[in-house]
């Protein structure tokens, strides 16, 4: 886990180490492992080695075959009790996706926690990069605009938002966000249940 500015950053190589311990904990081959996240063993091999990443999506599949949450491949949290963030202390942060999409975690990753609020760094997307692809989960989700602006699909409405703009949605339907720039864009979001 390499350090970033005083924060902890969860990057390719040690998501990668995580997914091979638990692919093997699990007994699975990554000819197994590819027949049930539907994706190459090649790929998940890259993945593994620290040579490719995985989208929030990818990885959500990916802990879905294995049987696990997506918290298994996240540092250990420790206690119960009150969680407090200090402005200018470490975080943890999750990296994912190309461009880097950076998920600060702000509570705990017990899964007895109902809620899951994050300060999420975008990235601008190249200008032909395919934004990322619309996926849908259990529960809902809010988002407030920090920084740079957001562009929301949901289901077959698009959405600009810019700093002190907020969108609450059902995570049902198939939605994604990303940002064209020309700066990256810096968000709260609070989820539940619980996706990391």
């Amino acid at each position: 886990m390499s350090s970033d500015e005083g924060r902890l950053i969860l990057g390719e190589a040690e998501l990668g180490s995580r997914l091979r311990a638990v692919r093997q904990n699990r007994g699975l081959s990554l000819t197994e492992l590819s027949e049930l996240a539907g994706f190459s063993p090649s790929f998940l091999s890259l993945v593994e080695r620290g040579k490719s990443s995985l989208s929030m999506t990818s990885l959500k599949k990916v802990a879905d075959a294995l049987g696990v949450p997506m918290s298994t491949f996240l540092p250990a949290s420790t206690g119960n009790g009150a969680i407090v963030h200090r402005g200018g202390a470490g975080h943890s942060a999750l990296v994912l996706g190309k461009p880097k999409v950076v998920y600060q975690l702000l509570s705990s990753t017990n899964p007895e926690r109902r809620l899951e609020p994050m300060i999420v760094l975008h990235h601008p997307l190249e200008e032909d990069e395919p934004e990322p692809v619309a996926f849908g989960h259990m529960g809902e989700e809010f988002c407030y605009v920090l920084e740079g602006e957001l562009i929301f699909r949901v289901g077959d409405d698009t959405y600009h938002l810019a700093a002190g703009d907020s969108i609450h949605l059902d995570s049902t339907v198939l939605h994604t966000c990303f940002t064209r720039g020309p700066s990256p864009a810096r968000s709260l979001w609070v989820l539940t249940p619980k996706i990391l």
